[in-house]
């Protein structure tokens, strides 16, 4: 496994999850890219920055590893909390970026069941920062959120 820029502006097609071997295959990946991801002193690893495209990301936070697959953003507080932020796509570079202090989530476990959660702090800012990769979108794009679609600026109408 190692880092590719190639498919990082493109939106992940969904995990599936409808035969046994999807559901070994689906938990195989993401121990694969855990183990990538500590390797590389990353907190979060998204499928696309290995060059998968497929809706899942990994993340390594209060010393618990937990897996991601067709995760939701349900929704967001209106504080917004300005913080530094690396990516492993982009060694060496640290911008502060501007993101909701919380946020509702939604995803499906290695298996395919539904999990919710409202997250805070770092959390929310690594899920966050994880998610938008899946949506083709780099954290540099949210210093201006030049070129986000609307529905995924955190702005409420």
């Amino acid at each position: 496994m190692k880092l590719v820029n190639d498919i990082l502006d493109v939106k992940c097609t969904p995990v599936t999850f409808d035969t046994m071997q999807e559901k070994i295959d689906n938990e195989k990946l993401s121990v694969e890219m855990y183990s990538f991801m500590r390797k590389a002193n990353g907190i979060g690893l998204s499928a696309n920055q290995v060059g998968i495209n497929k809706s899942v990301f990994v993340t390594y936070l209060d010393h618990k590893y937990k897996a991601y697959y067709n995760p939701k953003l349900i929704d967001w507080s209106d504080e917004q909390v300005d913080f530094e932020e690396g990516c492993l796509s982009f060694p060496g570079e640290y911008l502060i970026i501007r993101r909701p202090a919380t946020c509702k989530v939604e995803w499906q476990d290695h298996k395919g069941n539904v999990n919710r959660a409202k997250l805070d702090n770092i959390n929310a800012r690594v899920w966050l920062h994880e998610y938008d990769h899946l949506m083709g979108i780099t954290f540099q794009q949210r210093l201006d959120n030049k070129d986000i679609p609307e529905e995924l600026r955190y702005a409420k109408t």
